[in-house]
């Protein structure tokens, strides 16, 4: 099995309603044809978030049962899907797209958040110091790998904010799986990324470097491949190409966000 623990099909009837709202919604986009530039790309990033959030609150079971089947694995991340790119199709008219559909992600995620953040214990001060800490380390190493990245082969045809976003969820999910894992005592759900730290667990150097710097710098590597693969394509499919590093970003970034949001919880 290759899907994370936790992973549950959804029944007909809400498999039917996300079908339908799909349709509709591409049936929409189809006919207003909204733009997906690089701001549109940065706009998705807090419904990346809000999928997350979801995701922790069903893993607490602290979803009302009513909705509680939408907060699984993968009917949570389609219907998020399905809500930002309808967002996005209804905000095409006002002018300023990807502002309104930020806007609206951004309302999204804090209301989620502070519904659940009211609804279970918290971490102390220390922890919440160690994930600032751990988001502030992702940053630094996110800058890091585009100047470096830069600096060999010079500037990407991608804007900044676009392949910031790819490395950058990236990077989150790694950081905060090293602390999870490492500090926390947590322990990985997706199975391929478990066998990476299995793999390291029975080295030498785990006693002494931990369990998950193989995991980390494999993430590293896929990603920067990933950067150069698809940063290749960008100006002849740029469309197509932004809407895959979307999809690329939120396999990330989801995950990266998911694990700080349930480090939250004391």
């Amino acid at each position: 099995m290759v899907l994370p623990a936790g992973t549950q099909l959804p029944g007909v009837g809400l498999a039917l309603v996300l079908g339908v709202a799909a349709v509709a919604v591409g049936v929409a986009a189809r006919r207003v044809r909204p733009r997906v530039d690089a701001a549109v790309v940065q706009a998705m990033v807090p419904w990346m978030v809000l999928g997350a959030v979801i995701h922790v609150a069903w893993v607490t079971d602290t979803l009302p049962p009513q909705v509680a089947a939408v907060g699984a694995v993968p009917a949570v991340y389609v219907a998020v899907a399905i809500a930002a790119a309808g967002t996005l199709t209804v905000a095409t008219r006002s002018g300023a797209p990807a502002v309104v559909t930020a806007a609206v992600g951004v309302g999204a995620a804090a209301a989620v958040l502070g519904w659940w953040l009211t609804r279970v214990p918290l971490a102390g001060a220390a922890r919440v110091g160690l994930l600032a800490v751990t988001v502030a380390v992702a940053l630094v190493a996110t800058v890091g790998i585009l100047v470096g990245m830069r600096r060999i082969w010079g500037p990407l045809q991608m804007r900044p904010q676009v392949a910031t976003v790819v490395v950058g969820g990236h990077l989150l999910d790694a950081a905060s799986t090293a602390v999870g894992v490492d500090l926390l005592g947590y322990t990985e759900r997706t199975p391929l990324s478990r066998l990476l730290l299995e793999a390291a667990a029975a080295l030498p150097t785990a006693e002494t470097l931990g369990v998950t710097w193989l995991f980390v710098l494999v993430k590293v590597a896929l990603v920067v491949v990933i950067v150069r693969v698809f940063d290749a394509g960008i100006a002849e499919a740029p469309t197509q190409t932004r809407l895959l590093l979307v999809v690329i970003a939120a396999v990330g970034l989801g995950p990266g966000a998911h694990n700080l949001v349930l480090y939250l919880q004391g």
